[in-house]
């Protein structure tokens, strides 16, 4: 289902801003990272990867192919911020997603076509126990968690962040849940679930991907 309002939600938890590249030139900045989408990405603004909070730089570098493969655009890891304090429900010992959003809605450039934060702590949204992750497609921003992804085999690991990083940058550009637990765009419930879908649009949300992303 489409979103009509401005936060879709997905299944997938987070304030100092620390951009060390230049200020100037936004496809120049934060080449950490940088790969190229495809043909004609370099012709795109490009994806920008933020790291939030002590996730390892390799973990956020790792994602940055299939990112790029998925959304035919220019990619990089742009810099880091610190996870907000006020996200943090003491409580729930959780992180609030919605804010986090606020933050990399804060930090993103115009020259950026979308940022995805990247966390490693457990996030939670309003009347839900988790997330995975949260978009905000009004904003291009959204954030993702690590935290319940992680598995003994590498293999495994680095396949559901790719695939919750697509996921959420689906978001982005206004794509909703598929019913085909093939398409990365499948809403699911747990990582057994999220591990059957890979990282592939279906042939519907692939048209409706290329028809957001016209000028």
């Amino acid at each position: 289902m489409k979103a009509v309002v401005a936060v879709i939600l997905g299944l997938v938890a987070g304030f100092l801003i620390d951009l060390t590249a230049p200020q100037a030139a936004p496809a120049a900045a934060g080449t950490q990272g940088r790969r190229s989408g495809g043909k004609g990405a370099m012709s795109h603004s490009p994806i920008a990867l933020v790291r939030i909070g002590t996730v390892p730089s390799s973990q956020v570098e790792a994602l940055v192919p299939a990112v790029a493969s998925a959304f035919d655009r220019d990619v990089f890891v742009a810099g880091s911020v610190d996870l907000p304090p006020q996200s943090f429900d003491p409580e729930r010992r959780q992180y609030l997603s919605t804010v986090i959003l606020e933050v990399l809605t804060s930090m993103r450039r115009p020259g950026w076509e979308r940022v995805l934060g990247i966390a490693d702590v457990d996030l939670f949204a309003s009347r839900l126990n988790f997330v995975f992750g949260e978009a905000d497609p009004g904003s291009g921003v959204a954030v993702m968690s690590l935290a319940r992804l992680h598995d003994r085999d590498t293999t495994v690991f680095r396949r559901r962040a790719e695939t919750e990083a697509i996921h959420e940058l689906g978001h982005t550009y206004g794509l909703g849940h598929c019913r085909d637990p093939r398409c990365v765009m499948w809403f699911s419930n747990t990582l057994a679930e999220s591990d059957l879908k890979g990282t592939r649009f279906c042939e519907a949300h692939a048209h409706e991907l290329a028809n957001a992303r016209q000028p």
